[in-house]
């Protein structure tokens, strides 16, 4: 938790998907139930746009949030899924982590 008690929350990838994540999370801040600490996307440019939007923090190292965050979510590519979350759950933040559906032929 942050010095206000409050839980401090980030959205990594923040693409089509993630977007959303961010706009929520920056809403429960504005009600003032969360701390947005920050966005991440590997795109230097959604990252700054979704974070400047949101008024918060944005990064393009998602490592630069470890130590830093009590919650994230995840919407990243699905590769990217096992490396990111693992490392949050091991450090002790809870996470969210989607899962796209695919059909395969």
């Amino acid at each position: 938790m942050g010095e206000n008690g409050k839980l401090r929350v980030a959205a990594i990838g923040v693409g089509s998907l993630g977007r959303h994540h961010a706009r929520n999370y920056a809403e429960l801040a504005a009600e003032g139930r969360v701390e947005m600490i920050g966005v991440c996307d590997s795109s230097a440019e959604t990252a700054a746009q979704i974070g400047s939007s949101h008024g918060c923090d944005h990064f393009t190292d998602w490592h630069d949030l470890l130590g830093k965050v009590d919650a994230v979510s995840i919407a990243t590519p699905t590769e990217t899924h096992c490396e990111i979350a693992c490392a949050f759950l091991e450090s002790g933040v809870n996470v969210a982590c989607g899962k796209a559906d695919r059909t395969y032929a």
